[in-house]
């Protein structure tokens, strides 16, 4: 297990990539079964929803999009099979990311109603928030720069197009939810 905590970190740290992490469909679903759960819970929490199955069924949109941009990107490339390792290292980093944002979450606490009402606490948080997001989206990158065989400003590129389909698709499916 600290083997594989210390891989994770690695990813992280951009110093590794998915085909360092072992091939295994059993820590795939372990990690997504942990990512769910985790993701709900801040969903829940700070997602702006009041309980009920709503977060449950974003974090599975989420979950989803998460996965299949990159299977859709791997069998287009013809490096399916590096998919079960491209995931476990995505769904780990997901894990890692929402567990150093949970304190910036806590210390931003509920979102104001006016810009005016944002305290300079709050501002200089979310500037952390940036940073993870930013960080984030590096690792993502690099993640599947290795698993694409691309340089890493490609691999960015596509982690940034990827992140813009999963937040506009989660939008359009949820704001319509949240309407009606």
């Amino acid at each position: 297990m600290k083997v594989l905590l210390a891989m994770f970190r690695e990813v992280c740290l951009l110093k590794r990539g998915p085909q360092d992490l072992p091939h295994s469909t059993g820590l795939l679903a372990g990690l997504l079964l942990v990512d769910f759960a985790l993701s709900a819970i801040v969903t829940g929490r700070f997602g702006g929803t009041q309980g009920g199955a709503l977060p449950l069924a974003q974090v599975a949109v989420m979950l989803g999009v998460m996965l299949a941009l990159p299977w859709l990107a791997l069998r287009i490339a013809g490096l399916a099979p590096r998919f079960v390792q491209t995931a476990t290292a995505l769904v780990a980093t997901d894990i890692v990311f929402t567990l150093l944002a949970l304190p910036v979450l806590l210390g931003i606490g509920p979102i104001p109603a006016t810009p005016e009402q944002i305290t300079l606490g709050q501002a200089m948080l979310s500037l952390v928030g940036l940073t993870l997001l930013v960080w984030q989206t590096a690792v993502r990158g690099n993640i599947l720069r290795h698993a694409l065989d691309a340089s890493f400003a490609i691999g960015v590129l596509i982690a940034i197009g990827f992140l813009i389909v999963e937040r506009l698709l989660g939008g359009w499916l949820f704001a319509a939810t949240a309407a009606s």
